[in-house]
């Protein structure tokens, strides 16, 4: 049974290690320790007995991801291919087959997570889980079978015991459930002989904005210029992990889109314990790049017309991509030099942001027209007596085809509508040099909900920004690869 391999697989690899030549020692023991991972290293309590030590090292290197093919690595260093050391190897993979949970410690753990509207476990399952997992699971029952089903690495805990420890260490999931997942947690690790983990440490109650998710939608024409789309949807978390929530093979109308945001948000919030992302990028054609995805709202009701407060622009920065450049490879150096240049940190200088006006003579936008040394573009209003529709796309199309990887604009172009140019000035200077750079979608956020409660500023919720970083892609492998 796996329950008394388990223990007599801990037992017997505890009294190996306290037999070995090195471990009798106490200086050789104290190098070993020392050449071992620093997070495990530093939580090893020295004593003066050898078994009380030798129990405190595989306990830290049962607790860290790893810790015990660490362990391997350095005896076999100092031990070579000693039969004691390939018989401690043979012992590490007992220890950490895949972990069979009986039906009654599944049903608990499936109705633990349960217990709860939403999904405040997807943190915690997608953090365990990646970069297997590849779909959302559909409930509580599919996420512990999948985790079930996924071995751990040699040396590695249990994926379900990893699931279960970075619960608890997670304040987006209620007290109640953190609770029981440490009495569950807590039965199961004394089931299987192992040390139970630690206390959750305190999580710093200023830290959660940076580990929101980002929530990223492409809309890829199913027809040139038609009015149906092609839509995925991703949530990226971490560092580089991307969850598909949506990839569509038939097309749908544009029309259709604004109801399905909804329910990706509600993912978002599983994720966040309630909280908005931490932006929204909508990856579109270049001839969709006015769509108001901004006023777009997010409350379940008319996702059109409904409360502007609710718009999801207001809730979260909402920014735009250029679908066209990020599927050419040749755009891509131009385009991540001038970001690299945008991200170096601190306010933007007046001389890397050019003000492009529509011009009103063919052929006068081209990419010689942006400076090698602009790495962001603000389009103005055109003037009163210019008519032109396609004015302020011909400027942003110069910007693009320049590797300009961030554009502010105002969407609308009707003569009736357009913007004083001394007022859009004024804002657009604010925004561009009123702060950090990476800060610039957070205060065209704070620019639309202010547009709510001032008539002067009405015209600030059609700005639009383009926020195209070239190194945060969908998928792996590469800045230019999408699914």
């Amino acid at each position: 049974m796996q329950e008394l391999d388990a223990r007599g697989a801990l037992s017997e690899l505890t009294e190996i290690l306290i037999a070995l030549d090195g471990f009798r020692d106490d200086p050789t023991r104290a190098v070993i320790i020392d050449e071992l991972e620093p997070q495990i290293s530093a939580r090893i309590p020295r004593h003066s007995s050898v078994r009380r030590e030798v129990l405190a090292i595989v306990q830290e290197c049962l607790r860290v991801p790893g810790g015990l093919a660490a362990l391997i690595d350095v005896l076999t260093a100092f031990h070579g291919d000693d039969r004691k050391v390939e018989r401690i190897r043979r012992l590490a993979e007992v220890l950490t087959v895949p972990l069979t949970l009986r039906e009654g410690e599944r049903r608990e753990l499936v109705a633990i997570l349960g217990s709860e509207p939403g999904r405040p476990w997807l943190a915690a399952y997608l953090g365990t889980a990646s970069p297997v997992v590849e779909r959302l699971p559909a409930d509580p029952e599919e996420a512990v079978a999948v985790l079930e089903d996924l071995p751990a690495p040699q040396g590695m805990t249990p994926r379900v015991l990893r699931f279960t420890q970075a619960l608890m260490a997670s304040r987006r999931a209620p007290e109640q459930m953190r609770e029981a997942v440490d009495r569950w947690n807590t039965r199961l690790t004394r089931r299987l002989g192992l040390p139970h983990p630690p206390p959750p440490p305190e999580r710093e109650p200023g830290r959660h904005a940076d580990e929101d998710p980002l929530l990223v939608l492409s809309l890829q024409p199913y027809l040139p210029l038609g009015d149906s789309c092609l839509l995925s949807a991703w949530l990226g978390y971490g560092e580089d992990g991307w969850l598909t929530l949506l990839q569509e093979d038939e097309p749908r109308l544009l029309s259709q889109v604004p109801h399905m945001i909804d329910d990706f948000m509600a993912v978002v919030r599983d994720y966040t314990g309630g909280r908005p992302p931490r932006r929204v990028e909508f990856l579109l054609p270049r001839f969709l790049l006015d769509l108001p995805v901004d006023q777009w709202v997010t409350n379940g009701r008319d996702p059109v017309g409904g409360s502007l407060e609710s718009a999801l622009g207001v809730r979260c920065p909402v920014v735009v991509r250029d679908l066209e450049r990020a599927t050419d490879p040749l755009a891509y150096h131009e385009w991540a030099r001038r970001w690299d240049a945008f991200t170096g940190g601190g306010a933007l200088p007046e001389d890397e942001v050019l003000w492009l006006g529509p011009g009103r003579r063919t052929g006068w936008h081209g990419p010689r027209a942006v400076p090698d040394s602009v790495c962001a573009v603000v389009v103005e209003p055109p003037d009163p007596e210019d008519r032109s529709r396609t004015a302020t796309a011909d400027a942003l199309a110069t910007a693009l085809d320049a590797g300009v990887p961030v554009v502010l604009w105002e969407r609308r172009t009707g003569p009736a509508d357009r913007t004083p140019r001394g007022t859009f000035r004024w804002t657009a200077r604010e925004l561009m040099h009123g702060g950090r750079s990476e800060q610039l979608p957070e205060r065209v956020r704070s620019l639309r909900a202010d547009a709510l409660r001032s008539a002067e500023l009405e015209w600030g919720r059609h700005v639009a920004l383009l926020w195209d970083d070239p190194t945060r892609t969908v998928g792996a492998g590469g800045a230019l690869r999408w699914p």
